[in-house]
């Protein structure tokens, strides 16, 4: 049979699966809610919080950056407020979604009942990745979207400019934070693929994510050798990225991240693909 047709079938199948699995969407629900609590409405408190204990000769400072946060809030920096949170918060998101799309598929124990029909291990999960790609483009699409909104509303609380941002920007925001939602999606996937566990998979990503990655910036600040690498790193790189949208402040050059982030998505999907085609699955 025609391959294509295998990995059309295969994606058919698997965008059905997803698409009715509860836990897919109760990640999307909180990245929206990570969006929009952390994003906006916890500004929101802090700037009420500030305002209401300036006193004397703090009201300048504090109403400096009372301000500076309520500029950050305005809808035409919305992509620089809304991507950086893909990056922090978003990643560990899309590290669950990867390992859950595969790992599952082990403590199940239905990938060998998968295999045993008419796709073949590639079709299979050429299938899983691009059933994956749409559901991440809707993630970034819906953050961007509340941003959008929630910007919108503080700006009319404000009585500021509700002018959004311009649809380049949007796009590349798009774009960006789909980029930095599959990077660390495939992550999630190739170690579910090589441990073949969901749960041992997110424990050693968010070790990885929240615990290593830190511990190399704090002694990147003190250790050439090691700010090197945390230059190669995945959530350096994505956090450069992001930080494109705000002006900038990474040493890391946008481009630069973008390639890197590229670099490790191929990388993934070639470890993935290998260890589903060569070994036992049972």
């Amino acid at each position: 049979m025609n391959p294509l047709a295998l990995v059309a079938g295969s994606y058919r199948a698997e965008w059905l699966k997803l698409t009715r699995r509860p836990a897919i969407w109760v990640l999307g629900i909180l990245l929206c809610f990570g969006i929009l609590t952390i994003g906006y409405i916890l500004i929101g408190v802090a700037i009420v919080v500030i305002e209401r204990s300036a006193t004397g000769a703090q009201d300048a400072a504090q109403s400096i950056a009372a301000q500076s946060l309520r500029e950050g809030l305005l809808p035409g920096v919305m992509v620089s407020q809304v991507i950086p949170l893909l990056s922090t918060f978003g990643g560990p998101i899309g590290l669950i979604l990867g390992a859950l799309t595969i790992g599952s598929e082990y403590s199940w124990g239905t990938l060998k009942t998968i295999l045993t029909q008419r796709p073949g291990r590639l079709a299979l999960i050429g299938g899983k990745l691009l059933a994956l790609a749409p559901i991440l483009l809707l993630f970034s699409g819906v953050a961007l979207l509340l941003g959008l909104l929630g910007s919108l509303i503080a700006a009319a609380l404000q009585g500021a400019s509700l002018t959004p941002p311009s649809p380049l920007e949007l796009i590349k925001g798009l774009a960006a934070g789909w980029l930095i939602l599959a990077v660390w999606t495939m992550f999630g996937v190739a170690l579910a693929t090589v441990l073949r566990s969901s749960a041992l998979a997110i424990g050693l990503g968010l070790i990885y994510s929240l615990v290593l990655e830190s511990v190399v910036s704090g002694v990147a600040l003190f250790v050439e050798q090691a700010n090197q690498l945390r230059n190669v790193l995945l959530g350096a790189n994505a956090g450069a990225l992001s930080s494109y949208f705000s002006g900038g402040g990474s040493t890391i050059p946008p481009e630069r991240a973008t390639l890197v982030l590229l670099v490790y998505l191929a990388l993934f999907v070639a470890i993935t693909a290998l260890v589903i085609r060569v070994r036992d699955v049972a």
